[in-house]
């Protein structure tokens, strides 16, 4: 999932549809576009090098 996408303000968060909600809970998740299948993988060779992108892989709390 992505969040306000190619701005200084893009949050990432990388689940499979089984964890993506534990992930995301409590969070404001609009504006965000959500990325299924392989694609996902590609995001290294395709993010802007001016925009450092926070990644968030981990349940809140943990």
């Amino acid at each position: 999932m992505v969040r306000y996408c190619g701005t200084p303000q893009q949050k990432v968060w990388t689940g499979t549809l089984e964890t993506i909600l534990e992930i995301t809970v409590g969070v404001s998740l609009s504006p965000t576009v959500i990325i299924i299948g392989e694609v996902v993988g590609l995001r290294k060779y395709l993010q802007p090098e001016n925009i450092d992108v926070d990644v968030d892989n981990s349940p809140i709390g943990n």
